[in-house]
């Protein structure tokens, strides 16, 4: 157990700087000169992003194990994210994943995932996801509002106004803050129907 952390650190937190995210699809919310997602579309492109991270200093590996079926079922990634996983272990870098369905993240726990992120959403965990868990010594964080973040941003852009923030204790920095609040005011084109 333990995520291959020292056992004097694991009741502490950990912040593990992972720099840009590995994602099997070239996506869309990237702009040209802020990459917020490297195109991992095969094993190849995989461990080069990794290297790429490993020489900028990252100290983690993410990944964004999206599923969308029909043209990108849970196969179309494994690849690529037992790639990334192989890779991130040479410098001995946790890999951290985003895989909130049942089988894209027993995927990512059999690459090697020493933590997951936001949950599994579509079907509750089994026997082999937890036996897979415990063999890697995986952190599962559970967020629980993303994708409701993400709605509210959007509709924060269709309807012209700011997002309510969830901030009560006002740890969010104020340059954050202004950039959620500018939302209000971005291209309605941002808003996508994909």
């Amino acid at each position: 157990g333990g995520g291959g952390l020292p056992a004097s650190t694991r009741c502490c937190p950990r912040v593990a700087p992972a720099g840009t995210t590995l994602s099997p699809r070239d996506h869309w919310r990237t702009p040209p000169a802020e990459r917020q997602f490297i195109h991992s579309k095969d094993g190849a492109t995989a461990e080069s992003g990794v290297d790429y991270l490993a020489a900028q200093g990252a100290r983690a590996v993410k990944v964004w194990y999206i599923v969308r079926p029909p043209d990108l079922p849970v196969s179309a990634s494994v690849e690529a994210v037992n790639a990334a996983g192989a890779a991130a272990k040479k410098p001995n870098l946790p890999l951290i994943v985003d895989a909130t369905g049942l089988a894209e993240a027993k995927a990512a726990l059999q690459a090697g995932a020493k933590v997951l992120v936001h949950s599994v959403w579509d079907l509750p965990v089994d026997d082999e996801f937890i036996a897979l868990a415990k063999r890697n010594g995986t952190i599962l964080i559970p967020t629980l509002t993303v994708a409701r973040g993400y709605v509210r941003m959007f509709q924060s852009v269709l309807d012209r106004k700011p997002p309510v923030g969830e901030d009560p204790n006002q740890c969010v920095d104020r340059y954050t803050m202004a950039k959620i609040q500018a939302t209000a005011h971005l291209d309605i084109a941002v808003v996508r129907a994909d």
